[in-house]
């Protein structure tokens, strides 16, 4: 099995400042994930509001980062 990670350059969990941040769950084997984050005017699509695919992605990680941490790392074949 592949352990919980944190990878400094990811932009959803990274620490890159142009990333999203989202912060590693809490513990191991959670059912439930929550994470605040707002998006700003570098995030936009039309005038004040966040671009879908941003928004989209956004959601990717948080899914990403609880299956992680039930050490069943997954990609994203097709969101829809």
């Amino acid at each position: 099995m592949i352990p919980p990670h944190h990878d400094p350059a990811c932009w959803g969990c990274g620490d890159s400042p142009d990333g999203i941040r989202l912060p590693q769950p809490e513990e191991e084997g959670l059912e439930r994930y929550r994470a605040a984050f707002s998006f700003d005017e570098r995030h936009q699509g039309a005038p004040g509001i966040a671009h879908g695919g941003l928004v989209g992605a956004a959601l990717d990680e948080a899914c990403g980062l609880l299956a992680t941490w039930h050490r069943f790392p997954t990609v994203t074949a097709r969101i829809f």
